[in-house]
Parts: C-alpha cells; structure tokens; sequence
C-alpha cells in the first residue's frame, strides 16, 4: 500500500548549505551506495545489493540528472531514497531479466513549504554482470500540486499485486472495502480494472476486495457479505444484476453504498470520495450517496417470499427477500416466531397472517407470507 498521508508525515529535513561542490557530494553519493543494501519488504527477490562504484555509471549519471532538480542537498537526498526509502516495493516484472523497484520518500527542504513525496522507480539487473544497465526515473509531487493523488495511484496500479496487498507496518488495521460487481468479460476495454480500483484504495492507505459478477456467485457473496467485519460495502448497482436491494439488506454492520455509473472512470471518481468521506467520517459528501432502500409495504391479502439468512437470539432471524421457489412443498400455517418476528421486521410491522415454509428447500429454508 501506497498511504499518501503516511508518507507525508515522515518527511526528512535538508536544511542549510551542504559542504562541497556539487560534484564531490555527487561522486561522495556513488561510492557510499557501494556495498550498501535496500530492503524491500515482502519481495519474494529479497534485497538489493548496489555493487562498486564502476559497475553502476548508468546509475550514477541518472542521479546526476535528478540531484540537479532537487537542489543543492539533491545527492543527499537521493543516497537515502536509495538505501533507506520510507517505502519500497516491486513493479511487475520489467523486460530482458531487469527488476523494478518502487522507492518513495518525503522530503522538506529550505525551498519548499511543506512536504513533498518522492517516487523513484529503480530498474536494477538480476546479475551483477550487467549492472551497467542499472537505471533511476523520478517523480515529486510538490505540496503545491493540485493533484497528488494520480501520481500514487498509478505507482500503485504498477505494482506486483502481492506487494499492492502487502500490509503497511504501520497501518495495523487498513480500512476494508469489499466491492460488489463487475468482471473482465462486462469491461473488455480494460482487463486492468481490478488494478485500478486495488490502486485508488492503496494510495489512500484502505484494502480493497473484489467479488466479481455477484448474482453468478450468489451464495458466496452472500456468505462473504454476511460475515464482513470491514468499513464500507461499495455495490456497482449496473453490474448486480438488479440484486442491489437484496445485497444490502445482507450486510451486517457496514457502511453501504451504492454507484449507479457504469463507466469505470465515472465509478473510480466516486471510489475515491466514498474513501474521503470514510477519511473523514462524515455523513455523505458530494457524488456519492447512501444505499437507502424505500420498501413498498405489502398490501392487504398480498403474498411475499423471503429466505432465511441467519439466526439471532433475539429481534427475530435476519430474512431477505426472495422468489417463489417452484417446490410446491409448503407447510400448513406455520408457528415459527423467529422468522415471523424477522419478516414483520423487515416489513416494518405489517401484520402476517398466514405463514408457510418449503419443506423442500435447504439452508434456511424459503418462507411464504401472506398478509
């Protein structure tokens, strides 16, 4: 994970006149990353170790180019990126054997106000033979940048999966969201959407799960969204299959809400505020909006199906709406108070006055309420 305002928060300080003309910090810069050693946590490559001095003058002249953009403590500044970064973690794999490395920071300098992040993307070879091909890209978003997410998110989308999910030493509890709806067949001309959504999540610091095509997988969604301990559940209404209704009433605990956009850019934009909103832990906020299901209460002499989700001790069963089963198997009148007490419930008090079960149908079975 990619947290912006972690990241912000452990800004180092350069401050005052370095010692040295530029030159001398630069080849000082060089010679100390010989021999040192950069971790990245939960990598299955393991560290990276710079070799000599000589062996890295594709490096050196990439940190030559970037140190002038940085300033006059710019060599001392990228010897940390590179040895100590705040973050580190692998892209997906790059091309002939090279291996991709993700190094952020943040920074405070005499010249700048307020923090600013660094992302370097450190291109290194798999054998020590050909470090000559050894490589460093860098971006800074400056405190002044109107946009310091899109940077993030799509460092984060670059990511290794397995590094994208890697939990952040410092975030023991990631805000969790489970995300109803979609698959690479409904969005051909993005087979990349997971990632996308996994990287609006991660620059955010938040974990993100995805059920795809949820009415196909009825039962295990249902199954996952009744035992969800996380913050939000996120129902991309175009791709549930009209079972948003039915989804929501499942969740137990969570916040729910719901996107009614089927364009992937239009529904990320709303992501992105429904994790402002929980950031923040407001209400609503603009472009977003609560799942809020107005039920058309039954008429007299009206009949209902439901199906049992699952027991309580108390208040009656949680009961879903559902459809005729076609079994043909009903019970006479049923006395079952915890799925009446549970239907009424749902119903918000209309009174039932006949109530069958299936006799045929299993795992909680499907009731008939007649009203």
């Amino acid at each position: 994970m990619i947290p912006r305002d972690l990241l912000m928060s452990q800004a180092a300080t350069y401050a005052g006149a370095p010692t040295g003309s530029e030159d001398d910090r630069l080849q000082r810069c060089v010679n100390l990353l010989a021999g040192r050693v950069l971790h990245v946590p939960g990598s299955p490559h393991g560290r990276v170790k710079y070799p000599r001095a000589p062996q890295i003058t594709n490096l050196r002249a990439a940190v030559a180019r970037h140190a002038r953009r940085l300033g006059p403590h710019g060599s001392d500044i990228l010897f940390a990126l590179l040895t100590n970064p705040t973050r580190a973690y692998d892209l997906v794999a790059g091309t002939n054997g090279m291996r991709r490395i993700a190094v952020m920071s943040s920074i405070v300098t005499d010249e700048l106000e307020a923090p600013s992040i660094l992302i370097g993307t450190l291109t290194v070879p798999q054998h020590i033979r050909t470090w000559a091909a050894a490589d460093l890209d860098l971006k800074v978003i400056l405190s002044t940048d109107p946009d310091p997410w899109t940077p993030l998110e799509m460092t984060a989308a670059a990511l290794d999966p397995p590094q994208r999910r890697y939990p952040d030493p410092e975030l023991r509890r990631p805000p969790r969201v489970l995300w109803l709806g979609g698959s690479t067949d409904e969005l051909p001309q993005d087979h990349r959407w997971i990632d996308r959504l996994e990287a609006v999540a991660a620059a955010r610091g938040a974990v993100v799960h995805v059920l795809q095509q949820p009415a196909r997988h009825y039962a295990e969604v249902m199954r996952q969204l009744n035992s969800f301990a996380g913050e939000v559940v996120v129902i991309w209404a175009p791709f549930a299959c009209g079972k948003q209704i039915v989804f929501a009433d499942a969740v137990n605990g969570a916040e729910v809400r719901l996107i009614k956009k089927p364009d992937l850019s239009d529904a990320l934009d709303e992501f992105r505020e429904i994790l402002a909103t929980e950031a923040r832990n407001a209400d609503s906020v603009a472009g977003t909006e609560r799942l809020v299901v107005e039920r058309d209460l039954p008429a007299a002499g009206a009949v209902r199906y439901y199906k049992k989700h699952w027991a309580r001790r108390g208040g009656g069963d949680k009961m879903l709406d559902w459809h005729d089963c076609g079994c043909d198997r009903w019970t006479d009148n049923t006395y079952a108070p915890q799925a009446h007490e549970g239907i009424e419930k749902l119903e918000r008090g209309s009174a039932i006055t006949k109530l069958r079960k299936c006799k045929a149908c299993t795992g909680g079975g499907v009731w008939e309420a007649t009203f």
